[in-house]
């Protein structure tokens, strides 16, 4: 039996998702999903999106949650934003002001291969879009946090969090 001060939130994705609560507590999401126990947030992460070349994201590479950029050639990295509509497509049960969090590492060791995100229609951006490369011991910008926002039908908001 669970202690009474013990708290437990979990939520799930629409489509069928399984939720089993087993024998000593123990919490089991069967697929996909969130489980909030005790402060600790814990979800499924697939393998991150990885970026050799500057391209436009799709919406499933941004909801893999981690892109890392590794450019080569000494040029900087632009990815392109998906076209919001696109996202909105993704995200059918997104309203207005619902938003998820992605990271942009860039693990080039080279100088010139800077990763930026750029917009695309329908976005507005906030806060600096560069990700530069990790090319000194001391670096510590090589990486990036960001939160989409879903302000309405084809209008997103793109937040530099860190």
């Amino acid at each position: 039996m669970a202690d009474a001060n013990y708290q437990t939130k979990v939520y799930h994705k629409q489509g069928g998702d399984e939720l089993v609560i087993a024998s000593g507590g123990k919490l089991t999401i069967e697929s996909g999903g969130l489980v909030e126990n005790a402060g600790i947030h814990a979800t499924v992460q697939g393998a991150p999106t990885a970026k050799t070349v500057s391209a436009t994201l799709t919406a499933a590479e941004i909801l893999a949650g981690i892109i890392t950029v590794n450019q080569g050639a000494g040029a900087a990295s632009a990815l392109q934003l998906p076209l919001a509509t696109a996202m909105d497509t993704a995200l059918a049960a997104f309203g207005a002001n619902d938003s998820f969090d992605f990271s942009v590492i860039n693990i080039s060791t080279v100088d010139a291969e800077d990763a930026s995100l750029t917009t695309n229609t329908g976005w507005t951006l906030v806060g600096s879009m560069d990700i530069p490369a990790y090319s000194a011991a001391g670096s510590l910008n090589s990486s990036g946090r960001f939160r989409a926002r879903r302000t309405a039908a084809g209008a997103w908001t793109l937040y530099r969090l860190s």
